[in-house]
Parts: structure tokens; C-alpha cells; sequence
């Protein structure tokens, strides 16, 4: 199965000022960077909230990509390729290339299966694969992806799958508006910032 196009999704949708505000700035520093350094095509499904008190500056942030943007997830005519990436995490230059790369030579799910983590200004890597971070092809929008549905990603992995060694191809990055069970379990060895990967990114 070969994919017409690249959809990446990212979900940003708040209604807690608050809230809203901290991610804004979060996708300043993370995503909108990552995803301006990739240098293949793809198109932009952002995921928002009406009721965002901060929607026109959100939607403004994310128009600075240059990149064609869609609203919604719906089934597409063409076969696609689906990424799901938070709004607050970080990837590598290479990110999205490398997901095509893949993807074109007929693998149905691409994923990586280590990465880095961003807690409390330290980096650390990823001692679990990033489900966060994975990629399918289909014709409709594979909501196993988007929802972080661990069971049926494991069993997209044991198919036609790609699952790329790439320690540093992305960032998890934890903060104060984020929970996680049990993070230490997720925690390897403290390492450095890989910063000739990640052009503009800041992590906190």
C-alpha cells in the first residue's frame, strides 16, 4: 500500500487560559520549529478548540509553517500516510523524511523505537519505544494512533512495520502540564541536547 500524501496531526486544543497560554508557548519552542526544519513535503491537520481564548494567535503560530492546513480528520480518497506528534514534544530534522522513506517502500506502520526525554531541564533517553511518535498508512484516519492505543499499536508493529533505531529522532518533553505514572520508569542515562538535530528548538 503506497500513500499519496503525508498528514501530520497535531492536537492543540484548549480552553483553559491558563492552560491554553502554556502550550501555546510550549508549541512556540517545540513543534512549530521541529516541523519548519523538515524538508519534505506534507500537509498539516491541526486539531482545535472554538471555544480556545487563544485560537487566532494558536492558528497564526501554526500558519507560519507555510505549509497547507486542514482543520479536521476525515477519510481521504487517496491512500495517506497518518503522524500523530503533540504540540509540545520536539523531532528531529529528519523526522518526516525518515517516516516517508519507509512508508514508500510499502511499510504499513513506522514507529521508532527509542527517543529522548525532556524533564525538569534534563535530558534523558527513552528506555521505552515512542507510541507518541508513530505513523500508519491507510485510507482512513487510524484513530489507534491518535488516542495512544498501546495494545493495537503493539500489534501494528508485528505486521508490515518499520521500526526505525534512532535514538535521537525524537523528544518527549514533560512539564508542569503534563502527568505521567511512574516517569522514572521511562528514564535511561542523562544525556546531552542534540542541537544539530533540532534547529531553533528550546526545550525548558
Amino acid at each position: 500500500m503506497r500513500f499519496r500524501e503525508h498528514l501530520v496531526c497535531v492536537r492543540s486544543a484548549y480552553t483553559d487560559p491558563s492552560l491554553s497560554e502554556t502550550r501555546l508557548e510550549l508549541s512556540r519552542r517545540t513543534i512549530v520549529p521541529s516541523l519548519r526544519n523538515q524538508d519534505v513535503p506534507f500537509r498539516l491537520c491541526l486539531r482545535i478548540d472554538s471555544a480556545d481564548p487563544l485560537l487566532t494567535e494558536r492558528v497564526e503560530l501554526f500558519r507560519q509553517l507555510d505549509v497547507p492546513i486542514q482543520y479536521d480528520l476525515h477519510p481521504n480518497k487517496t491512500c495517506t500516510l497518518w503522524s500523530r506528534i503533540d504540540d509540545d514534544d520536539a523531532v528531529a530534522d529528519n523526522y518526516l523524511q525518515q517516516v516517508q522513506f519507509w512508508s514508500s517502500r510499502g511499510k504499513t506502520y513506522v514507529g521508532f523505537d527509542r527517543g529522548l526525554v525532556s524533564n525538569n531541564g534534563k535530558l534523558f533517553k527513552a528506555k521505552i519505544p515512542g507510541n507518541m511518535f508513530a505513523s500508519a498508512v491507510s485510507h482512513d484516519p487510524d484513530w489507534h494512533i491518535f488516542t495512544q492505543n498501546h495494545r493495537a499499536l503493539q500489534k501494528l508493529r508485528m505486521r508490515n512495520a518499520a521500526l526505525i533505531h534512532d535514538e535521537s529522532a525524537w523528544i518527549w518533553v514533560r512539564h508542569s502540564t503534563t502527568k505521567s505514572k511512574c516517569l522514572s520508569r521511562y528514564l535511561g542515562e542523562e544525556t546531552t541536547f542534540p542541537g544539530d538535530r533540532y534547529s531553533g528548538v528550546e526545550l525548558l
